[in-house]
């Protein structure tokens, strides 16, 4: 994580690929801490996309290890429950093994459906 600071500010930039989380300056004091907003998430949308193809959590991980992807159960899990943002080089390769497009992980995001 890339933290930005000087002797007043630091900043955590922490928008990812599914956008729901940024980072926000905070003023230093004796500890650094990072303030996160949740904001959208596309954990339904990448568990129904896994589903749909009949895969587990630990076949898809594998497959996409097999393709060159570092992931395991536990962070891809943690995609599903959108408690962490999902990698721009997985998300590429889940499109690819999924045969899809990009739309179909960020359906329902836009408040529409």
């Amino acid at each position: 994580m890339t933290i930005i600071a000087d002797d007043h500010f630091a900043f955590c930039p922490a928008l990812c690929y599914n956008g729901s989380q940024y980072g926000m300056a905070v003023e230093r004091g004796e500890e650094m801490e990072q303030k996160i907003r949740r904001d959208r998430n596309m954990g339904g949308n990448l568990r129904r996309l896994r589903e749909a193809h009949r895969l587990s959590q630990e076949k898809l991980c594998a497959e996409l290890q097999r393709r060159g992807c570092d992931i395991g159960r536990t962070t891809y899990a943690k995609y599903e429950a959108g408690q962490l943002n999902i990698r721009a080089s997985v998300l590429i390769e889940l499109r690819r093994l999924y045969g899809c497009s990009y739309d179909e992980f960020f359906w329902g995001l836009d408040g529409g459906g």
